[in-house]
């Protein structure tokens, strides 16, 4: 596993499946943000080979790809854990995971989460603008979209570590679809993050980026590119299954396991939510069935007119 030095004492892993940022606090400890997931490698064993150890982890969020390696190293560094508070107290329980990827049933929940649960050291909270370890002060963004209180965090380096906000422009042009639990946030926390007059942007998956308002301006378009398909494709009152698999005839989705299933349900459903906040749609309930109409004279996103302010 590659290390890459962006700036001063912040470096990130370049691991299979994310950029996962540390920060070097000196006599051989560092600080980790997010802890990456099971395909990641063995991150324990990666610092222990550098003769270092992992004083914290700071996480952006509670997500399994995110946190996967907060317990395994707690057992071997004695690293304390610091979460969103909203994130942590679902991390605790099989129901509180349960909460924070409904409606995904509760056997997948036990299947996938049954030894994954903990409990952070030291809760973020909705507003909280810093946090210190070791002497270093981590400057914290509060992004919240992708997940209920995501946030992002700047090292004394004054680089940024954006967590899920943004996407690499690779990823972007090979993913289908990307996940957002809340689109009407996430594009707001997208363009607070790109005013952020930080010299570098390190994405979870993946890379390091100078330029946060063109790495903005791609994640933003990206985004509404995916809300205009599904408005394309709701040419007529439509229940949600209809939808769903009209989209996944459109983007080429295919099955995979339960798990993976009930995550795309979910993406999409946070598509139909947008069009709905934004009054682009509207529901009734026939005989039990939810039918979304798109409103008479709705009109598609004057896509740069909402990338101007960038």
């Amino acid at each position: 596993m590659e290390r890459i030095h962006i700036k001063g004492d912040t470096w990130y892993l370049d691991a299979p499946r994310a950029s996962i940022p540390f920060y070097k606090l000196g006599d051989g400890e560092v600080v980790l943000l997010d802890s990456g997931s099971e395909e990641d490698g063995d991150i324990v064993g990666h610092f222990r080979e550098h003769g270092e150890r992992v004083a914290a982890v700071l996480n952006t969020h509670g997500h399994l790809d995110h946190v996967h390696n907060n317990v395994p190293l707690r057992e071997a560094f004695g690293a304390e854990i610091h979460m969103p508070k909203l994130e942590a107290a679902m991390q605790e329980s099989l129901l509180g995971l349960k909460a924070e990827y409904n409606p995904i049933n509760y056997r997948i929940i036990q299947q996938v989460f049954a030894h994954s649960l903990f409990s952070a050291d030291h809760l973020i909270g909705v507003d909280q603008e810093a946090v210190t370890v070791g002497g270093a002060v981590f400057r914290i963004i509060q992004t919240p979209g992708h997940s209920v209180s995501h946030v992002s965090f700047v090292t004394p380096d004054n680089v940024c570590y954006a967590g899920d906000v943004f996407s690499s422009p690779d990823l972007l042009s090979k993913a289908r679809i990307l996940y957002t639990f809340c689109y009407a946030e996430d594009l707001k926390s997208k363009k607070k993050l790109a005013r952020e007059s930080c010299d570098c942007f390190i994405t979870a998956h993946r890379g390091a980026f100078a330029d946060g308002r063109e790495l903005a301006r791609e994640n933003i378009r990206y985004l509404y590119e995916r809300v205009e398909l599904m408005l394309k494709y709701l040419d007529r009152p439509m229940s949600r299954e209809e939808i769903y698999r009209a989209l996944f005839i459109g983007l080429g989705l295919h099955g995979g396991s339960p798990w993976k299933e009930s995550n795309t349900l979910n993406m999409l459903g946070a598509l139909i939510e947008f069009l709905q906040t934004t009054r682009r749609v509207t529901t009734e309930c026939r005989d039990g069935v939810f039918i979304y109409t798109k409103v008479p004279g709705a009109e598609a996103w004057d896509i740069e007119s909402e990338l101007s302010d960038l």
